[in-house]
Protein backbone atom coordinates (compact mmCIF):
# COMPACT_ATOMS: atom_id res chain seq x y z
CA UNK A 1 0.00 0.00 0.00
CA UNK A 2 1.22 3.95 -0.76
CA UNK A 3 0.23 6.16 1.26
CA UNK A 4 1.08 9.53 0.85
CA UNK A 5 0.76 11.90 4.51
CA UNK A 6 0.09 15.67 4.36
CA UNK A 7 1.17 17.98 7.11
CA UNK A 8 -1.09 20.56 6.49
CA UNK A 9 0.39 24.30 6.74
CA UNK A 10 -0.39 27.61 4.54
CA UNK A 11 3.57 28.85 4.28
CA UNK A 12 5.06 25.32 4.95
CA UNK A 13 2.85 22.01 3.51
CA UNK A 14 4.89 18.79 4.45
CA UNK A 15 4.46 16.13 1.96
CA UNK A 16 5.61 12.45 2.24
CA UNK A 17 5.17 9.26 0.46
CA UNK A 18 5.95 5.65 1.94
CA UNK A 19 5.45 1.84 1.04
CA UNK A 20 4.08 -0.28 2.80
CA UNK A 21 4.27 -4.11 2.87
CA UNK A 22 3.13 -7.45 4.63
CA UNK A 23 5.03 -7.82 8.22
CA UNK A 24 4.89 -4.07 8.81
CA UNK A 25 7.91 -3.33 6.80
CA UNK A 26 7.95 0.34 5.31
CA UNK A 27 9.96 2.12 2.74
CA UNK A 28 10.04 5.92 2.32
CA UNK A 29 9.91 7.24 -1.55
CA UNK A 30 9.97 10.66 -1.05
CA UNK A 31 9.59 13.01 1.15
CA UNK A 32 8.97 17.48 0.70
CA UNK A 33 7.88 20.80 1.57
CA UNK A 34 6.14 23.14 -0.56
CA UNK A 35 6.05 26.41 0.71
CA UNK A 36 3.93 29.42 -0.48
CA UNK A 37 4.88 33.28 -0.05
CA UNK A 38 3.43 35.01 2.49
CA UNK A 39 3.12 38.20 0.77
CA UNK A 40 0.75 36.81 -1.88
CA UNK A 41 -2.86 36.38 -1.36
CA UNK A 42 -4.19 33.52 0.05
CA UNK A 43 -6.33 32.19 -2.68
CA UNK A 44 -2.70 32.68 -4.37
CA UNK A 45 -1.03 30.57 -1.84
CA UNK A 46 -3.64 27.83 -1.69
CA UNK A 47 -3.23 27.54 -5.56
CA UNK A 48 0.47 27.01 -5.22
CA UNK A 49 -0.03 24.64 -2.57
CA UNK A 50 -2.68 22.42 -4.38
CA UNK A 51 -0.82 22.35 -7.81
CA UNK A 52 1.97 20.90 -5.74
CA UNK A 53 -0.12 18.51 -3.79
CA UNK A 54 -1.62 17.65 -7.81
CA UNK A 55 1.99 16.77 -9.21
CA UNK A 56 2.42 14.35 -5.90
CA UNK A 57 -0.59 12.29 -6.15
CA UNK A 58 0.24 12.24 -10.13
CA UNK A 59 3.49 11.25 -10.05
CA UNK A 60 3.40 8.58 -6.62
CA UNK A 61 0.11 7.36 -7.47
CA UNK A 62 -1.12 6.91 -3.37
CA UNK A 63 -3.36 4.17 -2.40
CA UNK A 64 -4.29 6.61 0.50
CA UNK A 65 -4.57 10.11 1.66
CA UNK A 66 -3.39 10.67 5.78
CA UNK A 67 -3.77 14.48 6.32
CA UNK A 68 -2.65 15.23 10.12
CA UNK A 69 -6.02 16.58 11.88
CA UNK A 70 -5.61 20.39 12.45
CA UNK A 71 -4.26 21.11 15.86
CA UNK A 72 -6.62 24.22 17.81
CA UNK A 73 -4.02 26.65 18.64
CA UNK A 74 -4.90 30.21 20.02
CA UNK A 75 -3.54 31.82 16.82
CA UNK A 76 -7.13 31.35 14.71
CA UNK A 77 -5.51 32.59 11.03
CA UNK A 78 -2.88 29.92 11.87
CA UNK A 79 -5.67 27.18 12.36
CA UNK A 80 -7.84 28.79 9.31
CA UNK A 81 -4.87 28.53 6.80
CA UNK A 82 -3.90 24.95 7.85
CA UNK A 83 -7.14 23.96 7.98
CA UNK A 84 -7.78 25.45 4.02
CA UNK A 85 -4.60 22.99 3.13
CA UNK A 86 -6.39 19.98 4.74
CA UNK A 87 -9.28 20.24 2.85
CA UNK A 88 -7.36 21.31 -0.51
CA UNK A 89 -5.67 18.13 0.10
CA UNK A 90 -8.82 16.12 0.56
CA UNK A 91 -10.55 17.56 -2.45
CA UNK A 92 -7.14 16.83 -4.74
CA UNK A 93 -7.49 13.32 -3.18
CA UNK A 94 -11.10 12.56 -4.03
CA UNK A 95 -11.35 13.94 -7.68
CA UNK A 96 -8.70 11.06 -8.21
CA UNK A 97 -11.02 8.86 -5.68
CA UNK A 98 -8.29 8.40 -2.91
CA UNK A 99 -9.81 7.59 0.31
CA UNK A 100 -8.45 10.19 2.80
CA UNK A 101 -7.38 9.33 6.36
CA UNK A 102 -6.84 11.95 9.63
CA UNK A 103 -4.01 11.30 11.80
CA UNK A 104 -4.01 13.37 15.65
CA UNK A 105 -1.39 16.14 16.17
CA UNK A 106 2.02 14.74 16.73
CA UNK A 107 4.03 17.07 19.35
CA UNK A 108 7.01 19.07 17.74
CA UNK A 109 9.69 18.41 19.31
CA UNK A 110 10.11 15.15 17.20
CA UNK A 111 12.97 16.62 15.05
CA UNK A 112 15.16 18.08 18.10
CA UNK A 113 16.54 14.56 18.36
CA UNK A 114 17.91 15.34 15.08
CA UNK A 115 19.36 19.11 14.58
CA UNK A 116 21.26 18.62 11.53
CA UNK A 117 18.15 17.37 9.66
CA UNK A 118 15.10 19.88 8.53
CA UNK A 119 12.24 19.40 11.08
CA UNK A 120 9.95 20.18 8.27
CA UNK A 121 11.06 16.86 6.35
CA UNK A 122 11.61 15.20 9.56
CA UNK A 123 7.63 15.73 10.45
CA UNK A 124 6.10 14.81 7.70
CA UNK A 125 8.07 11.44 6.98
CA UNK A 126 7.59 10.96 10.77
CA UNK A 127 3.94 11.34 10.12
CA UNK A 128 3.95 9.49 6.87
CA UNK A 129 5.52 6.48 8.49
CA UNK A 130 2.97 6.12 11.21
CA UNK A 131 0.07 6.16 8.48
CA UNK A 132 1.94 3.36 6.77
CA UNK A 133 2.31 1.47 9.95
CA UNK A 134 -1.22 2.13 10.50
CA UNK A 135 -2.92 1.09 7.05
CA UNK A 136 -0.51 -2.32 7.58
CA UNK A 137 -2.47 -3.51 10.00
CA UNK A 138 -4.52 -6.48 9.46
CA UNK A 139 -8.54 -5.27 9.49
CA UNK A 140 -11.52 -7.28 10.96
CA UNK A 141 -13.67 -7.97 7.87
CA UNK A 142 -16.39 -6.41 6.67
CA UNK A 143 -20.36 -8.34 6.58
Amino acid sequence: MRVLGVDPGLTRCGLGVVDSAPGRRVRLVAVGVTRSDPALDVDQRLLTIAETIDQWLEEHAPDTLAVEQVFAQHNVRTVMGTAQVSGIAMLAAARRRIPPGHLPPVGSDWGTRCPQCEHDKLTSAQRTWTTAEQAARPRPAQR
